[in-house]
């Protein structure tokens, strides 16, 4: 069935091949302008996991009660504490304003924490302030009934047997002659600006307008911010300023590999053009298969976004597959058409016939090729991880429709290449003659393979028990470029406090608050909690008591009050004022020192206003005094009556109460949880604390793990999967296991060799397992197809093994090709800064080198040792 398909596919691109060029060409610009205008880029981070894992719902809830709290983080280090506040305020002045920064924080200003003070002062405080809310209507009037008033309720004081109202009167009179008298008799709060734990950091609180659109997600803000920090730097060149937090290194991760493979994609297309040109020979062929994989390409794009509609942080890299595993189906089609050339007339009959045997021989190698390495991205529909299920679908059908671009479009280019370059007298491409010194080489080997295969066994034991040294690299800052700015201080902010991701538990009432602060205490992996206690006392109903008399003013009587400060009034407050004193020195009362002193400073207030030439100062002052402990009252007033959200400071507003009135309960971990270790032990003790705990910690860890798992599930899947299929299509265990050797063997090195160069496996390189799986089998099953058949280019050049089918022809080159593209394509990444990159530049590397022995060493000599027993 197959090869009556590849028949007609031969047959139709010889008899159509601009109708095979133009239909595929409408195709692939519609693809291109449908994709131009409904595929999305989706950057979000939190779009790779599954929707429906429960970690993820928890997570999804918590973001839509509190927000995104991944801030940015402006970090100022300095010896001068007041220097860092100077940049800081600075910094703040500049950075508001821009287009890109819609939320920033850095201090609590005065008017802030007056608004929070009723809840937040010590209880005590409060008492003594709600005692005195009999003189607050009167301390709005100004200093002439501030005055007036307190001298009446000095009056009434004298005149009650009350105990509880003489209290409250005496309160109310104290603190009104305080207003009168003393500076900022309630201290105005000094601004608290954001620090570390320490002391030593101070910070910005930056919420970015995020562009999930787009790569970098923050590119412009982050552009808008770094140029203020510059011209910060230079105002203040003795401090330091850096700038980071998640969306900072994420931004910088994505822009460091953007810039590293684009290096790498243009030095490996200069390297491997070249050796295309030297192993193939020409420089047209080679250019017509990379023109066909970009008709795949295109292809692939506008399926895409028919199926899929998006492209996340990880499925984009889908063409990183198509391009290291799709360009080895047209390598392997253009080597054999070249050897065919050989063989046939330089005629356009010859040309239909080599491509005609091209189709029928690579090409049924590439389609069982094509198959099981799109079924190895497949398998990924199996995980949980819902980024690597998306690649794998995209991945998948890529390398099909690249195939099909294969066996179409390329054929069709190459016969109207070819047929041009006939009419212009051009001699007929064929692959360059492989010297004598070659085929002596391979003969000596291939004649005693159980040597060499023993020696390869030998040394493969060898090194077996290099094996223990592999590990498995789970901290994903380790992973970014190490000299980036954001990396830096990252590490800055953990030596200094030792804080970066806080877990988060939603609770519903404060008492709730309360029970899981209790529980956090008992774990050791917990450092603190942060909740809005930090900032407020703990309720209670003597606090709500006291809160609700705060509220029950007594009104004046502005009618018979004066409407001037005048002597006259602060002198019968003066009078009655001693003999308050002249009482409670005889009753022996602790406060008799204080009420003297305090009855001192009216004596002083009423001397001046009876002095013309100082007098209007000292009204002035009196007026100024009164006013600011009005202000300061008022505030606290109004902060007491807001819903607890609106009173808080705006730089915790959001982290403690949500919109919703619900309660965040912040926990820290006492270690670095970027290392996964001390994050295993940090989520297990939250998950103690409560099942429903969640934040990034959480996320981070279930992620690494699912996809760890994902990983490992999908690469065994495929390996059963792979063999399935080539035991289908070679319709014999035999030759489906033998096919299967180069895979098997190179991965197994792999192993060794990237224990022995002591390269550990991450979650940036892990993903070359997939593509090392396609290269593999795809090698292997068209050196088993070729083994398979007799070899036209033996038997042309006389050679003496012509009927030795161990000699594989071109196949062997193409292998060599296919392997070497991967190798130096991948293996570019190994210059780069980013340290996931690079990791996965050398392990493609290693893995391509050792696929390519196996493929090219290892299976012949098999075949060759099993000939040598079957002879």
């Amino acid at each position: 069935m197959i090869h009556s398909l590849l028949q007609l596919i031969a047959h139709f691109t010889c008899r159509q091949p601009w109708l095979v060029l133009i239909v595929s060409t409408i195709a692939a610009v519609a693809s291109v302008v449908y994709t131009a205008f409904e595929l999305k880029l989706n950057a979000d981070l939190d779009a790779l996991i599954a929707r429906d894992q429960p970690f993820m719902a928890e997570y999804q809830r918590f973001l839509d009660e509190f927000g995104d709290l991944e801030y940015l983080f402006v970090v100022v280090a300095g010896t001068d504490a007041s220097q860092r506040e100077a940049v800081v305020d600075y910094l703040g002045e500049h950075l508001a304003p821009l287009d890109g920064v819609p939320s920033i924080n850095y201090v609590i200003e005065p008017e802030e924490q007056l608004r929070i003070a009723t809840r937040a002062m010590p209880e005590p405080d409060l008492r003594e302030l709600s005692l005195a809310a009999g003189a607050f209507d009167a301390l709005a009037h100004g200093p002439a009934v501030a005055a007036d008033t307190a001298a009446q309720l000095l009056q009434q004081l004298m005149e009650s047997d009350d105990e509880q109202e003489q209290e409250q009167l005496a309160a109310a009179a104290f603190f009104l002659a305080e207003a009168l008298t003393q500076e900022q008799f309630i201290p105005l709060p000094q601004r608290e600006y954001l620090v570390s734990p320490t002391g030593k950091l101070h910070f910005l609180q930056i919420e970015p307008v995020r562009d999930f659109g787009t790569l970098a997600v923050i590119e412009e803000p982050l552009r808008q911010i770094r140029g203020v920090l510059d011209q910060a730097r230079q105002a203040f060149p003795d401090v330091e300023i850096g700038l980071t937090g998640k969306p900072v290194l994420q931004a910088d991760e994505m822009a460091t590999s953007d810039r590293d493979m684009t290096r790498a994609a243009i030095a490996a297309i200069i390297l491997v053009s070249i050796l295309f040109m030297i192993v193939i020979g020409g420089i047209w062929h080679p250019a017509l298969a990379v023109v066909s994989l970009l008709y795949g390409i295109a292809w692939t794009f506008g399926v895409t976004t028919l199926f899929i509609g998006q492209l996340t942080l990880l499925s984009i890299v889908f063409t990183l597959v198509l391009v290291g595993v799709g360009i080895d189906f047209g390598v392997h089609f253009v080597s054999r058409y070249k050897e065919q050339r050989r063989n046939e007339a330089d005629t356009i009959a010859g040309i239909e016939a080599a491509v005609t045997t091209a189709t029928l021989t690579a090409g049924r190698g590439n389609i069982t090729g094509a198959i099981t390495s799109s079924m190895a991205f497949f398998m990924a529909i199996f995980t949980q991880f819902q980024g690597l299920r998306e690649l794998g679908l995209i991945a998948g059908f890529g390398l099909l429709l690249c195939l099909l671009a294969m066996l179409l479009v390329l054929p069709s280019l190459i016969i109207v290449f070819d047929r041009a370059r006939l009419r212009k007298g051009a001699r007929k491409p064929v692959l360059p003659d492989r010297s004598k010194l070659q085929r002596g080489a391979w003969n000596a080997l291939m004649a005693r393979p159980g040597l060499y295969l023993g020696i390869m066994v030998a040394m493969t034991l060898l090194l077996s028990p290099l094996l223990l040294r592999l590990e498995f690299g789970k901290n994903l800052l380790d992973l970014q470029a190490q000299d980036l700015e954001s990396v830096q201080w990252e590490h800055r902010i953990l030596e200094d406090s030792g804080e970066s991701f806080f877990g988060a538990v939603i609770v519903e009432t404060k008492t709730e608050i309360l029970e899981i602060q209790h529980r956090a205490a008992d774990h050791e992996p917990i450092a603190r909690t942060g909740s809005v206690f930090d900032i407020i006392q703990v309720p209670s109903e003597e606090r709500d008591a006291l809160r609700h008399r705060l509220h029950r003013t007594s009104k004046v009587d502005l009618d018979t009050m004066p409407e001037q400060l005048d002597a006259a009034t602060v002198r019968t407050l003066h009078h009655r004022m001693s003999t308050i004193v002249t009482g409670a020195r005889m009753q022996g009362l602790e406060e008799a020192d204080h009420l003297a002193a305090l009855r001192d400073r009216v004596e002083t207030l009423e001397i001046q206003l009876g002095d013309e030439a100082i007098a209007e100062t000292a009204r002035t002052n009196a007026e100024r005094r009164v006013a600011e402990t009005a202000w300061a009252v008022r505030t606290m007033l109004e902060g007491d009556t807001m819903p607890l959200r609106d009173a808080l400071p705006q730089a915790v507003r959001d982290m403690f109460v949500s919109e919703r009135g619900n309660l965040l309960v912040a926990l820290y971990p006492v270690e670095n949880v970027w290392e996964f270790e001390p994050m295993e032990r940090f989520v297990q003790a939250m998950r103690e604390v409560d099942p429903d705990a969640t934040g990034v910690p959480i996320t981070q860890y279930e992620s690494l793990i699912e996809m760890l798992r994902a990983f490992i599930t999908a690469a065994s899947l495929a390996f059963v999967a792979v063999f399935i299929l080539l035991w289908l299509d070679l319709r014999r265990v035999g030759d489906a296991m033998l096919a299967m050797v180069p895979l098997i063997v190179g991965m197994f090195w792999l192993l060794q060799l990237m224990a022995l160069f002591d390269v550990s496996f991450n979650h940036a390189n892990f993903f070359a397992v997939p593509i090392l799986i396609g290269i593999g089998v795809d090698s292997g099953i068209h050196l088993m197809r070729r083994y398979r058949e007799r070899h036209p280019e033996d038997i042309a050049s006389g050679s003496h093994d012509a009927d030795d089918r161990t000699t594989f022809g071109s196949t062997r080159r193409a292998v060599f090709m296919t392997s070497m593209t991967s190798m130096i394509g991948f293996g570019c990444l190994a210059t780069a800064s980013h340290r996931g990159l690079q990791s996965l530049g050398i392990v493609m590397a290693l893995g391509a080198t050792a696929l390519m022995v196996a493929s090219l060493f290892v299976l012949p000599l098999l075949l060759s040792l099993l000939e040598k027993r079957r002879g």
